[in-house]
This record gives structure tokens, sequence and C-alpha cells, in this order.
């Protein structure tokens, strides 16, 4: 990727710049969702306004969002909710918990999304330099 550090999974899905682009927009996506799911539930965007202020971290390492400081998304992994979301602010406990289900699933699906957008990236990419550096005069032209 002409990065300097060592390219291995957590550089390229969580610190490479070449992708920076993309993890914004994920991160404005999931942003995005959190709000419409507290709309359609009733829930006031200033009674979430934390979660809102952390979820720009889930694609970076962050202390705030993950317990290890280090992002997990691209394995999936999605830290707790609970914390940043007030139970008192549902009626019942099923609601609540079905809130925290509705967006930690927004949360999974806008990870997976990511990964393998930076995946795909990445083997164009390697394809592009392979092809680049390997194929040359000595290879046989393919007939259809």
């Amino acid at each position: 990727m002409g990065c300097e550090g060592f390219e291995d999974g957590h550089h390229i899905f969580v610190k490479c710049p070449q992708f920076g682009k993309l993890r914004e927009e994920a991160g404005e996506e999931i942003t995005m969702n959190i709000k419409k799911l507290g709309s359609e539930r009733g829930v006031d965007e200033r009674d979430i306004s934390t979660l809102l202020e952390k979820v720009k971290f889930f694609f970076e390492d962050s202390q705030e969002f993950w317990p290890l400081g280090d992002s997990q998304y691209f394995l999936v992994h999605v830290t707790k909710l609970e914390k940043w979301i007030r139970r008192e602010l549902f009626e019942t406990t099923l609601l609540y918990q079905r809130f925290i289900h509705a967006i930690a699933t927004q949360i999974h699906t806008t990870s997976i999304r990511l990964a393998s957008r930076i995946f795909g990236e990445v083997q164009r990419i390697a394809t592009r330099s392979w092809e680049r550096d390997y194929r040359g005069p000595y290879e046989i032209e393919r007939r259809d």
C-alpha cells in the first residue's frame, strides 16, 4: 500500500491512510443509522449523544470504545453498548435490549461491509502489483 509500517491485518483495516476515507464514511453511516433507530423508537438524540460520540471511534484504536484499545471491527467484534445507553429511557427491559441489539446489528453489518470493501481493494492492488512485477515477456499468451 506504500506505507512504511508493517502491513498486517490490523494496519490495513485500522491504520492504513489508504482506507481512511472508507472508515470515515462507515462511521458516518453508523451514526446516521443510530440516529434513525433512536428516532423510530422514540429516543431523543440528546439521550444517546454519548453513544453517538463514541461510535466515531469504532473503526479506530481507542481506549474510549475498545476495552484493550485496539479496534477489532474487522474481526466482526462489537463492544458492549449498554454503558452508553441508559435503561430508564425505555418502558421495559425487553425494549431496551431490542434497541441495543438493533444498534449492534447496524454496527455489525457496517463493519462487515467496510472490511469487505477494504479487503477487495487490497486484492485489486495486489493483483495489479503482481501483474506489473511478474508478468512479462515470458508469459504464455492465453487463447480463448
